[in-house]
């Protein structure tokens, strides 16, 4: 036992395109990588076997893209909220605090938040706009 050294595979670092795969192992990485990345996963087909599998591989993959979305407008939710308070018109961060409690609540009931999160959030821009000045 002494003498073993942990050595990281050779194929670590290549791209996936490059490895030695045996040729009917294939994997799907395309819908995570994209930009830079995507020359090397193009023409990848999933790793699913049997009809239900390659469908649940399809469903997941629009899932996560829909869940992507909703994260992102909650963000962007609580961005505009952020900008009103930076700006100091206490009304406008009302409104626009008024407009994004119901989307936090909504993603929260999801389960795309969790809803301790979503309450945090909601708590911190209200303790912000009460401390305006009017």
């Amino acid at each position: 036992m002494d003498n073993m050294r942990f050595t990281t595979p050779r194929n670590y670092w290549r791209p996936i395109s490059q490895m030695s795969l045996a040729p009917h192992v294939q994997v799907s990485l395309t819908p995570y990588f994209s930009g830079a990345l995507a020359p090397y996963f193009s023409g990848v087909t999933t790793l699913a076997n049997t009809a239900q599998a390659k469908k649940r591989a399809r469903q997941a993959d629009a899932h996560r893209e829909h869940n992507t979305g909703m994260r992102s407008t909650v963000r962007t939710m609580i961005k505009k909220v952020v900008n009103t308070i930076e700006a100091g018109d206490k009304a406008a961060a009302q409104a626009a605090y008024a407009t994004a409690v119901p989307i936090i609540d909504k993603m929260a009931r999801k389960g795309l938040i969790e809803k301790n999160k979503a309450a945090r959030h909601k708590s911190r821009l209200n303790q912000h706009i009460k401390a305006l000045q009017s």
